[in-house]
């Protein structure tokens, strides 16, 4: 049996898929009461859980022999790093009173820091709890999701231009997510680590931001796209008149902060996966309709 948390979210998915087609016995966790997809020919079971319950986390380990566990994104709650602390309290405690002996976690680029990383410390946190366990812990710090690009297309939209608070010549660790779900799945299937074992899992290539912007106008039908380096100031401005808690902007400064520090890079002597999914296909399958239907809407 094994227990993936996340069951309807991007890695989640693509975990159990791979997982389904090999018939595994499943156990798919979801914050709410939406239906993970159903897998034919697989033995699965179905729950809901808040991963902030140690309880809950306990009855959907019990007699699970590996798990996929994963720190769920949440901006609605006004203190993000209380809220990973809790979630990590929970899985660390659940854990240590089951049986499971195998955790694939989805971690970070930049989770051996303990400070400097903004949310990336909720996961070095994490890494550290699981640690302390009798288990046998996989490590996979992915770089950054493609889908995170999706949040310039109303700026794209608004003000014909796409921007960050970082140089156009600075690189990025792009991966696809359900990139991310498939090596879990394919790792959960093999059950091939023991102790702590870190990967670090991106696309083909690094792609610098500039070079973002030219492939998204590219795929939109906007060659000449103009790529802009925002100030912290007006970045942190800007998400918060989006919608994001204080303290969260605060976190994902902190974050393009720490990447301009060479933070954000896989960590010396750690072996670097690269999977499949071009920034190229992304754009012209994932981005382009999704800014074409932001546009019909």
């Amino acid at each position: 049996m094994i227990t993936i948390f996340g069951a309807t979210g991007n890695t989640g998915g693509a975990a159990a898929a791979v997982l389904a087609k090999k018939d595994r016995a499943l156990r798919l966790v979801s914050r709410h009461h939406q239906r993970p997809s159903d897998f034919s020919g697989t033995k699965v079971e179905r729950f809901v859980a808040d991963l902030q319950d140690t309880e809950q986390l306990r009855a959907v380990l019990e007699g699970a022999t590996a798990a996929y566990v994963l720190i769920p994104p949440n901006v609605s709650v006004p203190d993000f790093r209380a809220y990973q602390k809790r979630v990590t309290r929970s899985v660390v405690d659940a854990l240590a009173s089951s049986k499971c002996r195998k955790v694939a976690i989805l971690s970070s680029m930049g989770a051996e820091h303990a400070a400097g990383t903004g949310p990336i410390v909720g996961l070095h946190e994490l890494e550290q709890g699981l640690r302390g366990l009798a288990i046998d812990v996989l490590a996979i710090r992915a770089g950054f999701f493609m889908e995170n690009m999706l949040t310039n297309i109303g700026l794209i939209r608004g003000q014909g231009v796409l921007g960050a608070p970082a140089p156009a010549e600075a690189p990025m660790t792009l991966i696809a997510s359900h990139d991310i779900g498939r090596y879990a799945g394919e790792r959960l299937a093999a059950l091939d680590w023991n102790g702590f074992e870190v990967v670090n899992l991106m696309g083909p290539a690094l792609v610098t931001f500039g070079q973002a912007t030219q492939i998204i106008g590219q795929a939109i039908g906007k060659p000449d796209l103009p790529y802009v380096k925002f100030s912290f100031d007006d970045t942190k401005q800007g998400m918060v008149q989006a919608g994001l808690p204080e303290q969260l902007a605060d976190l994902y400064i902190e974050m393009y902060q720490g990447a301009g520090k060479n933070l954000l890079a896989p960590q010396a002597g750690t072996p670097i996966v690269h999977t499949e999914t071009t920034f190229e296909s992304f754009a012209q399958q994932v981005f382009a309709p999704a800014y074409r239907a932001a546009g019909a809407a």
